[in-house]
């Protein structure tokens, strides 16, 4: 598990660059970089009167995209909500553990320990990155951006959360740092609040702090002159999209 943001931004990098046509022509089309993403769908900005780019913007970041087809989105599209609701919700009482990406080695060690073992891994340390240090998109989402991406993605945070603190291998002190600094990322200020004992409520941040912002980006996803998000894929121009 990493944070949230950090994760859509890994996401797209990802899927930006990987070898696929109608990948590349899609991200070039509509969002040339993950602030451009974040920009158009929070601003109404760039080439949106195209509706269908708009349209699976937001549903790729709310997990409610529903083509099967289109793999160079999925990564995007399946956050913590998606894999929570077919883990920890079908079997509540099991025992919740998690790897943090940000201590991945630390977290390792630990948890061998837990069950037994010496805390030694025979490829301990070993960087593996599947070639993401190549990849020549950036994380250039505004603060601005940052706090509607927040705001979108409020449930996934919701459910990060929910998952940090039931993790069964972090102390407290681990869990108070790691969801400090998801809020800290989101701008939140949690000054004398401790986030263990009385727990952020993100429902209640969206309702109070973000509804109207994404309910107006949600108006903008149905103007335009795409119907069809399926039909548009197919459609996308070729020629000078192939980068």
């Amino acid at each position: 598990m990493r944070d949230p943001i950090t994760r859509i931004i890994s996401a797209y990098n990802y899927h930006r660059q990987e070898f696929n046509p109608e990948g590349r022509r899609f991200y070039k089309r509509c969002f040339p970089s993950v602030g451009e993403m974040v920009k158009k769908l929070h601003r109404n900005g760039g080439d949106m009167n195209v509706k269908s780019c708009r349209k699976i913007g937001l549903e790729l970041l709310m997990g409610t995209f529903n083509s099967k087809k289109t793999t160079y989105l999925s990564h995007i599209k399946y956050g913590y909500r998606y894999y929570m609701k077919r883990s920890l919700d079908e079997r509540p009482n099991h025992t919740v553990a998690v790897i943090r990406t940000e201590n991945l080695w630390e977290d390792l060690i630990h948890m061998d320990r837990l069950v037994g073992g010496d805390g030694h891994w025979t490829r301990m340390k070993k960087q593996v990155t599947h070639g993401s240090q190549n990849f020549k998109y950036s994380s250039d989402i505004s603060p601005d951006g940052i706090n509607f991406l927040c705001c979108v993605i409020y449930d996934d945070m919701d459910a990060y959360q929910t998952l940090i603190i039931k993790a069964a291998n972090l102390n407290d002190t681990q869990k108070r740092e790691t969801l400090l600094a998801v809020m800290s990322h989101c701008q939140i200020d949690t000054s004398g609040t401790d986030v263990l004992e009385n727990p952020f409520s993100w429902p209640s941040f969206y309702n109070d702090t973000c509804k109207s912002s994404v309910e107006m980006a949600l108006a903008y996803k149905e103007e335009g002159r795409d119907s069809n998000s399926t039909e548009f894929l197919k459609d996308l121009p070729t020629q000078g999209l192939s980068n």
